[in-house]
């Protein structure tokens, strides 16, 4: 496991500067805000993503929670290094912008939607 956990958080940290937040039973990583983790299982990591968009159908991917018209939550279930490839690191990429909140514009105390974005 421990070798899948350093595989995962090496590939966010590709993506730019993190803060990890260990809890008690997953660790976090956020930029402006929480865009993935991973808890550690017996056999497997279940890494989450949280994504703008919905996920096409994927043999790694467990469960998809909808929060929102812009926010869906990805679990993964990921039992070997192969299965961290350069398809996870694109969605763990759109995840850090969606930390980032790259879509977004600040207008006064919150955030809102660029309106030139899908």
């Amino acid at each position: 496991m421990f070798e899948l956990a350093t595989k995962f958080r090496r590939m966010v940290e590709r993506c730019g500067p993190v803060i990890m937040i260990p809890q008690k039973t997953r660790l976090v990583f956020m930029v402006r805000m929480r865009f993935a983790g991973y808890t550690a299982r017996r056999s497997a990591l279940r890494v989450s993503l949280i994504l703008e968009r919905r996920l096409p159908p994927d043999p790694r991917l467990e469960l998809i929670e909808t929060y929102g018209t812009y926010t869906h939550g990805h679990y993964f279930r990921i039992e070997s290094p192969r299965q961290l490839d350069a398809t996870m690191q694109q969605w763990i990429r759109e995840a850090y912008d969606r930390g980032r909140q790259k879509n977004f514009e600040r207008r006064g105390r919150s955030a809102r939607r660029k309106a030139d974005v899908e």
